[in-house]
């Protein structure tokens, strides 16, 4: 009796499982099949066409990033994106971003100074894994700044860019110096205690349990 009940109940979570599946899962992989039926000419028009549907540009960009991420005509598609009010297809293009085209490794080091959060970061993230050499120098003002948006960001940053010792001995550079000040001060501390030094272990302490321990 016990088996059959566990059949049945495996039978309708598995209908339930089918009926709740991500909506536009199904036209999502059917778009993209159709795109990459599709010649370049209109996977770019649709790539650009601001009146289509942010899922359809998406799809569209990675297809043809795909076909051209050995191309310099890349950028040609994705340099305009940078400045769309889509933030994931924003997102996307930065990420589809050729390391070997320098327009737009210049326009990433540009986008370090953008106010939009999302372009920023991202920009600084992408950077830094490819270790670009202009990136240390905003990770290390972002730091001293102790604005902790862009600080949050180039703790993350670091661990692309320096070794483990290298790394240690900036942020402790940063504490000796007293910088940056306020909350972003514990999160070095953090930093520091994460690359085994304590010597802000008293901020950590002070800082006692947080909420969401209690």
């Amino acid at each position: 009796m016990s088996e059959s009940l566990h059949d049945r109940l495996r039978l309708i979570l598995a209908r339930v499982e089918e009926q709740v599946a991500p909506e536009g899962s199904a036209d999502e992989a059917t778009l993209r099949e159709s795109l990459e039926q599709a010649p370049d000419a209109e996977i770019r028009r649709r790539v650009l066409d601001a009146a289509e549907p942010s899922s359809t540009r998406r799809a569209a960009l990675a297809v043809l990033a795909g076909r051209l991420r050995t191309e310099l005509t890349l950028a040609e598609v994705l340099l305009p994106l940078l400045d769309e009010a889509d933030t994931e297809l924003a997102r996307d293009a930065i990420l589809a971003s050729p390391p070997f085209d320098p327009r737009m490794t210049e326009r990433l080091r540009a986008l370090l100074d953008d106010h939009r959060q999302h372009l920023w970061s991202e920009a600084a993230q992408l950077l830094a894994r490819r270790k670009d050499p202009k990136i240390l120098p905003y990770l290390v003002a972002w730091l001293r700044r102790g604005d902790l948006a862009r600080s949050e960001v180039a703790f993350g940053c670091l661990e692309w860019v320096l070794d483990e010792e290298d790394h240690h001995t900036l942020l402790r550079r940063l504490w000796d110096l007293g910088e940056p000040t306020g909350d972003a001060r514990k999160r070095l501390a953090e930093e520091l205690s994460n690359l085994g030094d304590p010597v802000g272990s008293f901020l950590l302490e002070a800082q006692g349990p947080t909420s969401d321990s209690s």
